[in-house]
């Protein structure tokens, strides 16, 4: 019951009134300068749970201009002060993100006057803040890209956001290839964040991954061997029974006779059905490269492909291996038909051999049987 009580009571649970610049009292101005007076209180209620409160006092007097009266109106505010502090604890927060954002972030209007700029775009850049502030992003950019840059500030007043990739020119000359990306900041699309990062080495990074890139390829595409990379497969026992075509070269299709559009992605036994049953053991030989990361060199025959060939495989990663090899099959040919050349050679050295000794033989019979009957030996013989 507030009635009979004091203001100071009821609304602050304590036994003393109001006073001072901390804690003004709105009802002893009222009183004593006789004009109206407000104050924003703290108040407690029977709970002692506190509500902001908006207190205006206002006097009413007598015909002798004394106060007889004072007319005390209470504005519960509580909502509207959350509101307020919640309001300011964002913007406490948005200004240390952005005071300390390892990106450089720049708050501009939609046509690109710059508001705001943060530490880390003026490091990037080396503007200091307050030149940056006194700037558009049209300055930031070279003459011939001026019209994209409007073309694409246009694009994000339409989407509300948008994410690019471009250049920005540093205050000592250096052009520097960055990533933005913009966004409103208010219902309107007139304000915008453009947060702005420095890929200047990544670019250089890219750029030098594709041209190491280009001469693997030419390499690759152009080199003698065929080669060809593939994923070895388990079955689940953890045994090899299969292996797959990633990448094959240009030679290797001349070697083979198989063509990469018709294979890649696929399993050996795909491509080469029976391939599994050949005495070479191509994928059990494979997966023992893939598996243990031996390096195999070898010269085999394929049943599947009916050529001879020489062979290096090495493991390339888990359960990856990579082969290089040669077509020898004009060359096994040839040691072929050597072997066959040199194999009659023999026989007929043999058989040449035999018939000459049986001849010498045969003469010196002769030369005994006449040196038996008192005449001369006929044949000369060289031992």
């Amino acid at each position: 019951v507030a009635e009979g009580r004091r203001c100071f009571e009821v609304f602050h649970h304590r036994n003393s009134p109001c006073q001072g610049l901390r804690d003004p009292c709105p009802l002893h101005q009222a009183m004593t300068q006789k004009t109206p007076a407000a104050a924003i209180h703290t108040h407690l209620d029977a709970k002692d749970r506190e509500h902001t409160v908006e207190v205006q006092t206002l006097p009413l007097l007598d015909e002798k201009g004394e106060v007889v009266r004072v007319l005390e109106i209470l504005r519960d505010q509580t909502a509207q002060s959350q509101f307020a502090k919640t309001l300011r604890d964002a913007e406490t927060s948005f200004r240390r993100l952005f005071e300390n954002a390892h990106d450089g972030v720049i708050i501009r209007t939609a046509h690109g006057r710059i508001l705001d700029a943060n530490p880390a775009v003026c490091a990037m850049l080396g503007y200091p803040r307050e030149e940056l502030q006194s700037m558009k992003v049209a300055d930031l950019v070279k003459l011939e890209h001026q019209s994209r840059s409007a073309a694409q500030m246009q694009q994000a007043r339409e989407q509300g956001s948008l994410r690019i990739e471009g250049k920005m020119i540093c205050q000592d000359g250096r052009e520097i290839d960055i990533e933005v990306a913009s966004a409103a900041v208010d219902e309107e699309g007139s304000l915008f964040q453009s947060v702005i990062r420095d890929v200047s080495e990544r670019m250089r990074t890219t750029d030098a991954l594709h041209q190491s890139e280009h001469k693997f390829r030419n390499l690759f595409d152009n080199m003698l061997h065929g080669f060809s990379l593939h994923r070895l497969v388990l079955d689940p026992d953890g045994r090899p029974v299969d292996y797959v075509f990633i990448e094959v070269n240009s030679t290797f299709e001349a070697l083979t006779g198989l063509r990469a559009q018709d294979i890649l992605g696929k399993c050996v036994t795909e491509v080469l059905p029976g391939v599994e049953n050949d005495e070479a053991n191509w994928i059990g030989r494979y997966g023992t490269v893939a598996l243990l990361g031996k390096e195999e060199k070898f010269e085999q025959f394929s049943q599947s492909l009916q050529k001879w060939y020489s062979v290096s495989a090495y493991r390339t990663g888990e359960l990856m291996f990579a082969t290089i090899f040669d077509d020898i099959s004009e060359r096994k040919q040839a040691e072929h038909e050597a072997e066959k050349r040199l194999s009659e050679l023999s026989e007929f050295n043999r058989l040449a051999v035999g018939r000459e000794l049986a001849m010498i033989k045969l003469k010196e019979e002769i030369n005994r049987l006449l040196q038996a009957d008192g005449k001369a030996p006929k044949y000369d013989i060289v031992s």
